[in-house]
């Protein structure tokens, strides 16, 4: 897998504490830029982002170790539920050729268009495919499988008799439920010697399937997900400055952005996405300047997201998308 097969598009980041808890917005897809208050927490912001597919083994880093468990809502003190509140939610567009390999799992899923991946506060992470049910409804097969227990007394011997006899037309086909049916379902189709029979349970048993091969699909787009990659002076080169003195922190982060993308493209890996915060690595206007300008063109190639001072944005161009603090609650 390599090459830019997803594509980033909206974010929405439900933080706690210092971070940021905001509505849905668009982001730009090749750079953009952030203007945002002094007081903006910009770490949290883009590590609570990062969190979504981190280089960092999550578990042992636990980006939101730090945030309370209690918040207010309204004039009610509520508990946090991390296994339930979702921190970062993020929508990719999926490019041709990820439609086309996810449409070879399933064909429902050459419908593919978006993709939603969400990171909760216990740090598991899910995803959905954008009004494209994961699973089948009962009424789908509901005919059909009290049709086969009435010409294999095999089926009604053995599976999913009381499995038949408590659903009801709008319950999903999944989990437990799945693996009741599919089992007996397939020793049928291996059983039967008549091809219009065979056809007649295939035809069941892909509708009955329908999550596992959505599941299947998800583990594929999992491994697809793009890094984010954080840029920010103290934690990703804080290391580097004894060994290089007499570097710039600009110099040291496109050493380290370049060897990102040289291990990317060895291991076939897609894109990653760059987040940078100027502040970070610049005081100075003019090396400010230079970071810009770096990132615009490393921004032709690779989705990258940056971070300045509410304020200090100039020469603003038509391809740069532009974020304010205003633009995340809108």
């Amino acid at each position: 897998m390599s090459d830019n097969l997803l594509v980033l598009k909206k974010i929405r980041i439900r933080g706690l504490g210092t971070v940021v808890d905001t509505n849905w917005f668009t982001i730009g897809n090749n750079l953009t830029y952030f203007a945002m208050p002094s007081d903006f927490d910009k770490k949290g912001f883009f590590s609570a982002l990062q969190a979504i597919n981190p280089p960092y083994t999550i578990l042992e880093k636990k980006p939101f170790r730090d945030y309370p468990l209690t918040h207010r809502d309204g004039k009610y003190q509520k508990r946090v539920r991390p296994d339930r509140r979702t921190i970062t939610l993020t929508i990719f567009v999926a490019q041709p050729e990820t439609v086309m390999m996810l449409g070879e799992i399933t064909p429902h899923l050459y419908e593919t268009d978006r993709i939603e991946v969400g990171r909760k506060m216990d740090y598991s992470r899910w995803l959905n495919f954008v009004e494209i049910a994961s699973s089948s409804r009962w009424s789908e097969v509901e005919d059909a499988l009290k049709e086969v227990m009435k010409r294999y007394s095999f089926a009604e011997e053995t599976f999913f008799a009381d499995t038949v006899a408590a659903m009801r037309s709008p319950d999903r086909i999944k989990g437990a439920t799945l693996e009741i049916l599919e089992k007996p379902l397939m020793e049928l189709v291996k059983k039967t010697e008549s091809d219009a029979e065979k056809k007649f349970l295939k035809e069941i048993l892909f509708v009955v399937q329908r999550q596992r091969h959505f599941n299947t699909a998800k583990v594929k787009i999992e491994a697809m997900l793009p890094s984010f990659l954080y840029f920010n002076i103290e934690e990703m080169l804080a290391g580097e400055y004894a060994q290089n003195e007499n570097k710039s922190a600009l110099h040291l982060l496109m050493g380290k952005v370049d060897a990102v993308i040289d291990h990317s493209k060895k291991l076939q890996q897609s894109r990653p996405i760059f987040l940078f915060d100027e502040e970070s690595f610049a005081s100075d206007a003019e090396i400010k300047q230079e970071m810009r300008k770096y990132a615009d063109e490393l921004s032709s190639s690779y989705q990258c997201l940056y971070m300045l001072q509410e304020g200090e944005l100039v020469g603003e161009k038509d391809a740069v998308k532009v974020i304010r603090f205003s633009d995340l609650f809108s």
